[in-house]
């Protein structure tokens, strides 16, 4: 049953639960099924999880929240693997310890702004230090500056330069000016 949580009313799926599992990786290859061939993963990582929630396996929210982003990885890339071997393409926006061995890490939604490029640096070079190989970012932000304007010019021609040094470039192009 649906709980009031960020996203409105819902719930995540608990990837702790086989048959939960199974569900959610047939619902994903109907859709790989109609040519789709890469997934972009967000959300699914169940940190926000409350501590009164219990999970299949028993644990309750707090003890297995870091696991569920990777579990839904593997869940995703078997989906991906089932119907398009050796060809699908998975990006995952969380990251935690093991997850850099299933698809590529992409670093979320950055705001359009100076700063955030800034912490993206930062972001990467931790990453790179964490054995990240298959990094990735939104070539000019997601959000927009103030969560209202496109990104403006200059920092578009910045963060390419800076995408150039990365392993996978990808971008939210229409946000920006």
């Amino acid at each position: 049953m649906g709980r009031q949580w960020w996203m409105g009313t819902g719930s995540i799926v608990d990837f702790t639960s086989p048959d939960a599992e199974e569900w959610w990786r047939e619902q994903v290859k109907r859709v790989l099924r109609q040519g789709v061939e890469g997934i972009k993963m967000d959300d699914g990582d169940g940190y926000y999880l409350k501590e009164d929630v219990r999970l299949a396996d028993g644990r309750r929210g707090g003890e297995a929240a870091w696991q569920l982003g990777g579990l839904h990885r593997i869940s995703l890339q078997l989906a991906l693997d089932e119907v398009h071997p050796g060809a699908g393409v998975l990006f995952g926006r969380s990251g935690w310890i093991g997850q850099h061995a299933v698809g590529h890490t992409w670093a979320a939604d950055q705001g359009s702004d100076f700063w955030s490029l800034r912490a993206l640096v930062v972001a990467t070079l931790s990453a790179a230090a964490s054995g990240m190989s298959n990094w990735s970012h939104d070539v000019g932000g997601y959000l927009g500056h103030r969560l209202v304007e496109r990104c403006p010019p200059e920092l578009l021609v910045r963060w390419l330069q800076f995408g150039c040094f990365t392993p996978l470039m990808q971008g939210a192009f229409p946000l920006c000016a």
